[in-house]
């Protein structure tokens, strides 16, 4: 890992980073560091990608943030008060979880429990069955058969939209996918930070996202989790927002469909803030080469 400002500036030697005024700045209470620099008349995801294809270099994956989340002025004052403070890393009894703390962790989450149990927790439940045969009516023009439903079990928001999207698919009737896509978030000031790691979900042990204060580890493994099976590179992080460019996105719809419900359990706001379905987002992803996760307070 480049750890001294000279060997950087040859390894961007030559690139749209060259001649860029680095900062190398210590992260409080860890071992670690970051190169930072401001991007001024420079496009950031161009800038994300020179630093992407040089990581075996460097050592330290890239990550675009927005320093207009900090009121405070110079580029280190703003990292420290905001992406880079470990205050958001406490625990209950006021006690830094650390990086490597948090990394190790990670390597033992059982992810399909955390989503069960995030399905639990934060999943809208209805018993009232008139209510939802009263919704399907209103949308498909018929009330579910006897015995369609299971009614031993609370109807979830989740329930609802499988139902919902197994009808449509049926019936040949699914929205386009253009209907779930967002754009991606705008950065007013955007700055390029070189993590402490290589690998990008291990960024997230280092600099907060405001949807991970909870369960850190936990975070650090759907991430990785997603970078293996979808190639999904962890690109921007601005607060209560995460940016993945994906090279090997879902094209199967039951894939699409368990990943779209995950991305709305970890992250509520991003089909909660747009007014996005599930139904709809899932066909989103299908071949979708961009993600935009959002969990705000």
């Amino acid at each position: 890992m480049l750890n001294s400002l000279e060997d950087l500036r040859s390894a961007v030697d030559g690139s749209v980073l060259a001649g860029l005024d680095f900062e190398h700045i210590d992260i409080p209470e860890t071992d670690g560091s970051v190169f930072a620099v401001r991007l001024k008349g420079i496009e950031p995801f161009d800038a994300w990608q020179t630093a992407r294809a040089i990581v075996d270099r460097t050592g330290r994956w890239p990550l675009l943030v927005d320093l207009a989340f900090s009121s405070l002025g110079g580029l280190k004052e703003k990292l420290l008060d905001g992406d880079l403070d470990r205050f958001a890393f406490e625990d209950e009894d006021g006690n830094t979880q650390s990086p490597a703390q948090i990394i190790e962790v990670s390597k033992a989450v059982d992810i399909d429990a955390f989503f069960d149990a995030r399905a639990r927790d934060f999943d809208q439940f209805d018993d009232d069955y008139d209510w939802v045969s009263e919704e399907l009516e209103s949308e498909f023009g018929r009330r579910p058969e006897d015995g369609e439903l299971d009614q031993s079990i609370p109807f979830t928001v989740h329930r609802y939209e499988r139902w919902a999207w197994d009808r449509q698919r049926e019936a040949g009737t699914l929205p386009g996918p253009e209907e779930g896509r967002q754009g991606l978030f705008d950065p007013h000031k955007p700055a390029l930070l070189l993590m402490p790691t290589a690998k990008p979900w291990e960024t997230l042990a280092w600099a907060s996202w405001y949807g991970a204060e909870e369960n850190h580890a936990e975070v650090v493994a759907v991430v990785r989790d997603w970078t293996e099976r979808y190639g999904a590179e962890l690109f921007a992080n601005f607060s209560t927002m995460l940016e993945f460019a994906v090279a090997n996105p879902p094209t199967d719809p039951e894939d699409a469909w368990q990943l779209a419900t995950r991305h709305d359990l970890r992250a509520t706001s991003t089909l909660g803030g747009p007014g996005i379905t599930v139904r709809q987002y899932a066909q989103a992803l299908i071949g979708w080469d961009r993600w935009f996760l959002h969990d705000r307070p």
